[in-house]
């Protein structure tokens, strides 16, 4: 954290714009459910209290969450949800516009393009125009091309031209997006453009994982945060609490960016979209209400796992706590079958990659390097039939570290239906 200090007393040399205010809104989403996910909850709740102590009004402020945690049986706080070791409640006040089955691909859409049927249903939905900037900000798991939602996924060319006929319809001013998911680049590199004021950061780049932290509290067990989330959210608060309230808070897009990039130590922040934008202010997004006050910052220990593991993490710490063998017993039986199921989806990614491999010797391979949005197709194409006959992604954890493997077979020129084939054959008969 001294680093990032360092960093932050550097950067407040520069010289910075002058900048004119237009609306803000802000659309916060955590894609998942479930005890194991707590830490998706807890990052947006925290970003839905930074918003708000900034002084973005709630009407501005769109929230989709699951809200199956705060509550949860297994939460011995109920009705609360902590970032971090240190308790601080980020749940309280919060209001949440999109929940349980509401927490939809489409809805997240809908409301990014200020869908007329959602107002027509009293939903609250983006109202944003070509002066108004948007903070989106998503927090959940993500393989390539794809980041996940309770029950479905979100595509990477979906979300492309989502963005693309949001810029078409002059629904911002300017867009600052920050996803925190593993592969989270895979949704950005090489289909954003470079021109359209969307300023994009993101967890992890295209090909590899990101780290969930405070994973070892001594009361509740499970993961409370993400690395980049973690980061990102108290970095902002140090920029906007300092300096004095007379002046605007002075912290750049790139200023954020480049003391993010220098914190988070597990995996690549990466920075997609128009460059131009590295000169903007931050609190031109995420609100401009300074604070005197000294913001919360956990410094101890952050204990990270893998975010593609961390759905087991509540399990090994019961293990850990049983107070009888004969709990720890049970425990460790769940703990097998899981392995079991874990060996399962390995065997089932090794015959649809072996069969994959036999018949493309005799189909043969395309040596023409796929686009982008190629990639995208050739990957969607065959996950949508890998989900529709083996697994579901949002209810299968266990497939989160294997849906590269089906990029991998994409950019190595492999004919989709050749991979579909196999994925019938082998997931119907099995």
């Amino acid at each position: 954290m001294q680093t990032v200090k360092v960093l932050l007393c550097l950067l407040c040399t520069l010289g910075l714009p002058e900048v004119i205010y237009g609306d803000i809104w802000a659309v916060l989403v955590a894609g998942s459910r479930g005890w194991s996910n707590y830490r998706h909850q807890a990052d947006v709740a925290h970003a839905y209290q930074i918003l708000r102590a900034n002084g973005i009004p709630p009407e501005h402020i769109i929230t989709m969450m699951y809200d199956d945690v705060a509550h949860h049986k297994e939460n011995p706080f109920d009705g609360e949800l902590f970032h971090d070791y240190g308790h601080q409640n980020v749940y309280k006040g919060i209001h949440i516009d999109y929940k349980g089955d509401d927490v939809t691909p489409e809805t997240f859409v809908g409301v990014l393009l200020g869908d007329e049927l959602l107002k027509i249903r009293g939903r609250k939905v983006l109202q944003s125009g070509p002066d108004d900037n948007v903070f989106i900000y998503f927090s959940d798991h993500g393989d390539p091309n794809l980041l996940v939602f309770p029950d479905d996924v979100l595509y990477a060319d979906s979300l492309a031209e989502t963005l693309s006929e949001m810029h078409s319809r002059g629904l911002y001013g300017k867009m600052v997006i920050y996803v925190e998911a593993c592969f989270a680049g895979s949704m950005f590199m090489g289909l954003l453009p470079s021109d359209t004021k969307v300023h994009v950061l993101t967890a992890s780049n295209a090909t590899e994982r990101s780290y969930a932290i405070f994973c070892d509290d001594e009361i509740i067990n499970t993961c409370l945060g993400n690395e980049f989330s973690y980061h990102w959210m108290n970095i902002s608060d140090m920029m906007n609490s300092w300096p004095s309230l007379e002046r605007e808070p002075p912290w750049t897009l790139g200023m954020q960016s480049a003391v993010l990039k220098a914190a988070v130590k597990y995996s690549h922040v990466t920075k997609f979209g128009d460059q131009s934008m590295d000169s903007c202010l931050l609190s031109e997004f995420i609100g401009k209400k300074g604070r005197t006050n000294s913001p919360h910052f956990y410094a101890g220990p952050t204990d990270l796992v893998p975010s593609q593991g961390a759905y087991l993490v509540p399990l090994y710490h019961k293990i850990g706590n049983a107070k009888t063998e004969a709990e720890r017993r049970l425990l460790n039986l769940e703990l097998a079958r899981k392995r079991q199921h874990i060996e399962l989806v390995d065997t089932t990614f090794a015959y649809i990659e072996e069969a994959t491999k036999r018949n493309s010797v005799i189909t043969g391979v395309s040596s023409r390097e796929r686009t982008p949005f190629e990639l995208v197709k050739c990957f969607r194409a065959i996950h949508e039939s890998f989900s529709e006959h083996c697994y579901s992604t949002p209810h299968t954890p266990e497939v989160f570290p294997h849906l590269v493997k089906f990029q991998n077979l994409c950019k190595d020129g492999v004919d989709p239906e050749v991979v579909i084939d196999a994925i019938e054959k082998i997931c119907d008969e099995n």
